[in-house]
């Protein structure tokens, strides 16, 4: 086994906390819209997670553009009641619902959730063949998903009337090129 020292482990440690948030948030914008997400997305708990979960990639990050554009969102929730906000997202998210893949991906977001827990936890303990072990399991997993996850990301952008969804496919879009080292959003937004 070999050795890591402390703050650098602290500091991979954090990230993999971080990515394990990221990737909850993700499953969040796969799933049927529920209220606490839409009152999250509305009072900006769910920009102001991501940002603070994705600043680790620093000046680059790919999703830092599309995190202010839910300010818009947010802003109009003043005016616009949950309940309206509600009946637009389900509305949109039944027209769109893709029922062949999508639970695939809520699945993959969910399970590599609990594997950066794993190498978040691997890091902090020293236990560093552990977190690695973790970390390959996710770049596994990823490559079975990643092009569904994509297709999927597209087919909300390009189908959705509903715009803060069209932001979500990009926010989306964008935690898929940070894990995978590739810019996909082109792909996304094309």
């Amino acid at each position: 086994m070999t050795s890591l020292e402390p703050d650098m482990a602290k500091k991979m440690a954090d990230v993999a906390r971080s990515r394990a948030a990221a990737w909850a948030i993700m499953a969040q914008i796969i799933q049927e819209p529920t209220e606490e997400f839409v009152k999250e997305l509305r009072t900006g708990v769910v920009r102001q997670a991501l940002e603070q979960h994705t600043a680790w990639v620093g000046e680059d990050n790919p999703m830092t553009i599309h995190l202010q554009s839910l300010r818009a969102f947010e802003g109009r929730s003043g005016r616009i009641s949950l309940g309206q906000d509600m009946a637009v997202l389900l509305e949109d998210w039944n027209r769109l619902e893709n029922r062949d893949v999508r639970p695939a991906l809520e699945n993959w977001a969910s399970s590599t959730t609990v594997l950066c827990e794993a190498e978040a936890e691997g890091w902090a303990k020293g236990e560093i063949d552990s977190a690695k072990q973790a970390r390959f399991a996710q770049f596994e997993d990823m490559s079975e998903h990643l092009q569904n996850a994509v297709n999927w990301a597209a087919g909300l952008h390009d189908g959705t009337k509903v715009l803060v969804r069209r932001m979500l496919a990009r926010i989306y879009g964008a935690h898929l090129s940070i894990e995978s080292g590739r810019d996909l959003l082109p792909s996304i937004m094309a």
